[in-house]
């Protein structure tokens, strides 16, 4: 139904079509691709500003690593942009598994080919890249795509393609590398690092800014290169309460609509810190309230759970494939446990406190808890592939799991909220003015859902420090 059709919201309304307020709607919401404004980068001012300062210094470039869908990019993109001073002209570059430093560079070279021939209209130009006799002259109906260039096979003939860059786009030339743990070979990681210090010695000025899934930068480049002087490391965490708040409130804001606190307060716990939950989820809670028959001027708790449906449905099969091997099992305990993984903050938890999450989702549920050495083998049954492959242990820290692929927890978490269960995110605990209110039961919820309205506090936190079983 489009607006024409209906009353919306005061300053909903105002929008007349659906691909009007679709169009504004991605002006200040991002969940299907990363940001690169810095007025849509929130809670990492602190990491921008490293980033920025490490960029001033000669022959340093910026490696971000953290886990998938953490905002790396997002970061990354930003500093880019910041960096060529406001520009989106910096250059941009996604690994794949099989790259090598030499298909990247490859990659690089037929980008500065292909943004060069679409940027030239009337006049004839030249690009000679330094490792072999070819030059392009681009038309202004020129159809180069670079792909009769040939690769690099040096890291000779990479230093003179960066040249080149630096002498086409300038002083402040960037590139970012993103995705670069796929790059599978650790020989190819490290021969990165040779390339960086190699553009040291020659003075080379373009800057690098890198990004990966990593724990560490040892698991990148390995313990003797993680450490060289000419990267400047940045680890990214999950967003806080701060900044997840933000963006909500900023996206209400430009429309001219209120969130409650406990619609925000369950959205920021879902989304565990992951930007891209805090995004889809806002999104998800504007479309309905655009669809909305009434006047609508602040979201409501039938809002809230439409939103909880289209985003579940709005989920890459990828990360709902594991979720649904593990769960689709004629025994719920499966699906009990999976949850009780993914509550609370941390990442990284002992099965002693998965246990008392589990106690704490079957309270919801109003059924009884497994006793715990049947629980612990559902856990150790969650690792194997015909489950999802959903956890995994931690390497040398016995009894402690955490979810294969992170992305996927978030969407346990999702899936719990849609089905009644409130999973917790602690952190919230420490922040002032919390409300109390008591999670609903499963027969509650069932019973009169339209009735159902989202707690805001979290009861029954535990404090996740080491254990023993």
């Amino acid at each position: 139904m489009l607006a024409t059709d209906h009353h919306s919201g005061m300053a909903i309304k105002r929008f007349r079509t659906e691909k009007e307020f679709g169009e504004h709607l991605t002006r200040v919401l991002s969940p299907a691709k990363p940001v690169d404004a810095r007025e849509m980068l929130y809670g990492r001012d602190e990491q921008l500003t490293r980033v920025s300062r490490a960029l001033y210094a000669e022959g340093r470039h910026v490696f971000i690593y953290g886990d998938r869908g953490v905002g790396k990019s997002s970061l990354a993109k930003t500093a880019a942009s910041a960096y060529r001073d406001g520009q989106k002209d910096y250059l941009f570059v996604s690994c794949e598994h099989g790259s090598t430093l030499f298909s990247v560079m490859h990659s690089l070279a037929k980008l500065v080919i292909e943004s060069n021939a679409g940027q030239e209209k009337k006049r004839s130009h030249e690009i000679t890249l330094g490792w072999g006799p070819l030059k392009y002259r681009l038309e202004s109906d020129s159809t180069t795509s670079g792909n009769d260039l040939p690769a690099p096979g040096s890291l000779d003939d990479c230093i003179q393609l960066l040249i080149d860059i630096v002498n086409l786009y300038g002083p402040q030339s960037i590139a970012v590398i993103d995705e670069f743990d796929a790059i599978d070979q650790l020989a190819e990681r490290q021969r990165f690092a040779d390339l960086l210090k190699r553009m040291g010695d020659r003075n080379v000025g373009l800057k690098f800014i890198l990004s990966g899934i990593a724990a560490s930068l040892d698991d990148l480049l390995g313990g003797h290169l993680s450490s060289i002087r000419q990267l400047e490391t940045v680890p990214l965490e999950p967003l806080n309460w701060t900044a997840r708040f933000a963006i909500i409130q900023a996206a209400a804001g430009e429309f001219g609509i209120q969130v409650p606190e406990s619609i925000r307060i369950r959205i920021a716990a879902i989304s565990n810190g992951f930007p891209h939950y805090v995004h889809l989820l806002t999104e998800k809670l504007l479309w309905q309230m655009f669809d909305d028959p009434g006047v609508c001027e602040e979201a409501r708790t039938n809002h809230f759970r439409a939103s909880l449906d289209t985003a579940v449905a709005s989920i890459s099969p990828h990360l709902k494939r594991p979720y649904e091997q593990a769960t689709q099992r004629v025994s719920e305990d499966y699906r009990d446990s999976v949850w009780a993984a993914a509550d609370a903050y941390d990442l990284q938890r002992h099965s002693s406190r998965i246990f008392e999450s589990y106690v704490w989702v079957c309270q919801q549920l109003e059924k009884d808890p497994l006793p715990r050495g049947k629980f612990v083998k559902r856990l150790n049954e969650l690792k194997k592939n015909r489950y999802g492959g959903l956890l995994r242990n931690l390497r040398e820290k016995a009894g402690w799991y955490e979810f294969s692929e992170n992305m996927v927890r978030g969407f346990v978490r999702l899936k719990a909220e849609q089905n009644g269960v409130q999973l917790r995110d602690h952190e919230y605990d420490k922040e002032p003015k919390a409300l109390t209110a008591r999670a609903p039961t499963m027969k509650s919820h069932q019973a009169s859902r339209k009735d159902y309205a989202p707690p805001v506090k979290f009861r029954g936190e535990v404090n996740d420090d080491d254990d023993t079983t």
